[in-house]
């Protein structure tokens, strides 16, 4: 069982690091998630004006990864200033909001770093989540809960950003832990242990603290250990752990002294908006919100694993053992049940009386629902030996739970492919803005290697970009758009732009939205509540033409670059346009068709629009560019499914060819 455990592991560790290095560095050098700077821009400006208090709403959040993002900074900082090649001798020539746009950086590898220290932490979840089951059930449960959190998509997503939620999760983890370790072998010291790491929740984030709930029970289902103590010594003890958490607290935030005012007129702001506010992203307290989050976590984690979980606390809590011998241990159990489920209980019913609904906040959940499911596991394992060998050889139990962990990799296996795929193609695949300066290098490059680029503003290209396009170039304003044609050989431009008329400032809507759905959806409109619809900020992928300087003509289109199929097809004969396949998840899409047509015999172009093998639409071009949109459902979530279009009524005479052009193919999900 120790090799069977050892290798189960370490597969997990593996393809928790093999997808989280190909992905970490989604967006760079743009910043796609909106709560990043509060941490890693406020971790340099730290760095660079040595203000040890954040700023403004930076306040909201907790110390541990802000300053630890300092430090990490601080090591990458000197590593850049000893190569020359870098031009970085102080800090103040690194540029953030001091300087420019709130989700700007001149130096986008300190945020990698940063999020490397968020994507390790979560790869350190796997193995304290093992480490829980081991102490709750047995090792099987620890394996089969860490197999079941590896396949949790939202749990992959947020490790790739140095955000909170993460490491606020792990922090919760090992405070569980080190509860657990107390509760077994009754030594205060992991109780401190314990207190610490509620203290480090905490300080990670403010909702962290209901984690105080868990060292808490524990004391309290132990109470009678601390009764061998004199008097003074018992008093010593609760006061120090009194202290304990909120000294760690205070460690990891010396704003909470330096700058007590802001600290807490801040704090108190985030706590009424989460009460007040949340615009879009909000639920009715109570049963709707908490609806919200249970379904979103059933379609994450799938029904039977969702149902499994309250199955689990059934089974642990009417454990009964008919031995008196073992009457204790059947205490044990029950105690044990406790401690490990009161934090999800209390978080889920405190977090859901809040109108804010944002899923991230809801992070921490998987874990619990993932031990709960693997006790049950387990649990059948145990009750399948003693029903079929009352005397198990020392190879069937081993034997047994290698079967049940390959049916658990089995049953998972769509959503490790889905993290994989997802994985891949955030490695493969670049920015928008970085693919349109590439493209821009190639046409230069065809054009005999001279010319002079002119970039709008409008698109913020990141510093970093400019220094790869290694060609002169000018910033303009869209505005001032006739001036700049005369003077660059290629423009790049917005494909929100008007030709005609003057750019105006658009309004930045990424605060209202989600960072999940902006990514996946990029570069295009976007569907929320399946009614509201939003234009795409320039923050997010933007879609980008490349002009020619001297005219208006389309040098290089910038196509979105998710869900998205080659544009500008033209079918002079009966064929397909294959999509590629993509990992559904369960939940609504459209098909947006842009095409046009030559008719034959007064007949239009017919097209059907597939899903695999089956017939979403179909329906004849009419004369002119027209969209057509199809909306279909993913019933069942994670299928692997092709998407294309079929044209089906070529034909051709002397005078006439009847052809169908696509201009464009996108597939868009709704929210």
């Amino acid at each position: 069982m120790k090799l069977l455990t050892k290798v189960t592991l370490f597969i997990v560790v593996v393809f928790a690091i093999y997808t989280r290095y190909m992905a970490v560095h989604v967006g760079l050098p743009y910043i796609h998630h909106w709560d990043e700077p509060f941490i890693s821009t406020s971790a340099l400006n730290i760095i660079k004006t040595g203000d040890i208090n954040p700023k403004y709403s930076e306040i909201c959040y907790g110390g541990f990864l802000r300053y630890s993002c300092v430090a990490i900074d601080y090591v990458h900082y000197l590593l850049l200033k000893i190569d020359p090649k870098n031009g970085l001798n102080d800090p103040a020539q690194i540029k953030t909001s001091l300087e420019g746009d709130f989700r700007l950086v001149s130096h986008p590898s300190f945020y990698l770093w940063n999020r490397l220290f968020v994507a390790a932490m979560s790869i350190a979840g796997f193995v304290v989540v093992f480490w829980i089951g081991k102490l709750y059930k047995d090792p099987l449960t620890g394996l089969v809960a860490a197999l079941l959190l590896s396949g949790c998509y939202y749990y992959f997503d947020h490790a790739l950003y140095a955000t909170v939620d993460i490491p606020m999760c792990v922090w919760v983890l090992v405070t569980l832990w080190m509860a657990l370790r107390f509760h077994r072998n009754k030594q205060f010291r992991f109780l401190a242990l314990s207190l610490a790491g509620s203290g480090m929740a905490l300080a990670t984030k403010l909702s962290g603290g209901l984690a105080l709930i868990i060292p808490f029970t524990a004391f309290l289902l132990n109470l009678r250990r601390l009764l061998d103590y004199k008097p003074r010594v018992i008093a010593l003890l609760l006061l120090s752990w009194a202290v304990l958490p909120f000294a760690v607290l205070l460690a990891w935030n010396p704003n909470v002294i330096t700058d007590t005012e802001n600290y807490l007129a801040w704090n108190k702001w985030i706590i009424e908006v989460y009460k007040t506010g949340g615009g879009h992203f909000s639920k009715e307290p109570g049963w709707e919100h908490l609806s919200f989050q249970l379904t979103t976590i059933r379609d994450t984690l799938t029904s039977p694993v969702f149902w499994l979980a309250p199955v689990g606390l059934f089974l642990s809590c009417i454990r009964v053992e008919h031995a008196a011998s073992r009457r204790r241990l059947a205490f044990h159990a029950n105690a044990a049940t406790l401690i490990v489920f009161i934090f999800p209980v209390v978080y889920l019913t405190y977090m859901t009386q809040q109108r804010v609904a944002y899923h991230r906040n809801f992070i921490v959940m998987y874990p619990f629902f993932s031990l709960a499911a693997a006790y049950v596991v387990s649990h059948v394992v145990d009750t399948a030996l003693a029903l079929f060998a009352k005397q198990p050889k020392n190879w069937q139990p081993t034997a047994g739970s290698a079967f049940v962990l390959l049916a658990v990799v089995t049953f998972q296996w769509n959503h490790y492919r889905h993290i994989e795929f997802e994985a891949y193609k955030l490695y493969h695949v670049k920015e928008s803005r970085t693919q349109a300066l590439d493209r821009v290098k190639q046409l230069v490059a065809n054009e005999g290697g001279k010319g002079i680029v002119g970039i709008a503003k409008e698109l913020k290209v990141s510093e970093a970009d400019l220094l790869n396009l290694g060609l002169p170039y000018r910033l303009f304003a869209h505005k001032d758009l006739e001036t700049a044609r005369a003077q660059s050989t290629f423009l790049v431009v917005g494909r929100y732009r008007s030709l005609n008329t003057a750019l105006h400032a658009q309004d930045d809507s990424l605060n209202r939205l989600s960072h999940s759905v902006v990514q996946t959806i990029s570069g295009t409109t976007i569907y929320r509540d399946n009614s509201l619809e939003a234009s795409q900020t320039p923050h997010i992928n933007p879609q980008v033409d490349i002009l020619r300087g001297a005219s208006y003509q389309i040098a290089s289109k910038q196509p979105a670059q998710v869900y998205e199929s080659s544009a500008g097809i033209v079918m002079a004969r009966n064929a397909k346009i294959f999509m590629r396949r993509f990992q559904f998840i369960k939940g609504k899409y459209t098909v947006r068709i842009k095409a046009s047509g030559t008719p034959m015999a007064g007949i239009y172009p017919h097209l059907r629009v597939m899903l695999g093998s089956q017939e979403l639409a179909s329906y004849y071009l009419v004369p002119g560019n027209q969209e057509k949109r199809i909306n279909f459902s993913i019933r069942n979530a994670l299928l692997d499914r092709a998407v294309y279009i079929e044209y089906d009524n070529d034909a051709v005479s002397a005078t006439e060819d009847r052809n169908a052009y696509i201009e464009n193919i996108s597939v868009i999900q709704y929210l």
